[in-house]
């Protein structure tokens, strides 16, 4: 009797315990979030007063630049907990990325987006494109010594959308390729880079097969990246 009356006292205690534990997760939450709320009010209203004062100045550089990171943070915060975006919404935020990667290039490349706007509100995985465009740039282009071109192409093939990054920058290895797909892959300077994985990972544990990324390269004529999903309208 007084040994179930003990092992009463205990399973209560740690019910308490695990009670008072869950509600400081909860007020820990509810701070976060309206952080989260103030912490993007209070960026939007010092970048907005950079572009003022950058054209006051006559600067228009610097408030274009400004302008296309305002857009581009707004559509990265917008993500919250979401899976999945628009195609529309997805190119948005690339063409934003490119501009502003246009700005730290000095123009080193050109790049296009080839869309047909029956398909801008399909379903795509958010943040599907940056991370491929981005690898484009740094590991093609910029090392390229000549000036490059990147093109996006997003087309229809019966029930499957099929999106393609090109670009004519300095290629890669099979070794490269490989790299690429690690899921721990680092850099040279030691800093995690989950991108490309990340995103082919997501396409299969979402979609399954037979969707998936393949990447094609050629040593100093450039590489392509093929993503695969299924064709689904929003």
């Amino acid at each position: 009797m007084a040994k179930a009356f003990n092992k009463m006292v205990v399973n209560i205690q740690c019910l308490m315990h695990k009670s008072v534990e869950h509600e400081k997760q909860a007020r820990r939450m509810q701070i976060e979030n309206l952080l989260l709320q103030i912490n993007p009010h209070f960026i939007y209203n010092t970048l907005n007063s950079i572009v003022y004062m950058a054209k006051m100045d006559g600067n228009r550089q610097i408030a274009d630049f400004t302008g296309a990171f305002i857009a581009l943070l707004q559509s990265t915060l917008n993500i919250r907990d979401s899976v999945f975006s628009t195609v529309r919404d997805e190119v948005r935020s690339v063409e934003n990325y490119l501009n502003l990667q246009k700005y730290r290039y000095e123009d080193k490349f050109t790049f296009g987006i080839d869309c047909d706007e029956e398909l801008m509100d399909c379903q795509i995985l958010n943040v599907m494109l940056q991370p491929i465009v981005e690898n484009a740039i740094f590991h093609g282009i910029a090392p390229k010594e000549e000036s490059g071109r990147l093109a996006i192409q997003i087309v229809r093939e019966g029930d499957t959308l099929v999106i393609m990054v090109k670009d004519d920058g300095v290629g890669m290895t099979k070794e490269n390729i490989a790299e690429q797909f690690k899921k721990d892959y680092r850099q040279k300077d030691g800093v995690r880079k989950l991108g490309v994985s990340n995103v082919r990972e997501r396409i299969r544990e979402i979609y399954g097969e037979p969707y998936d990324m393949t990447i094609e390269s050629e040593l100093g004529k450039g590489t392509v990246v093929t993503m695969t999903i299924p064709f689904r309208k929003e």
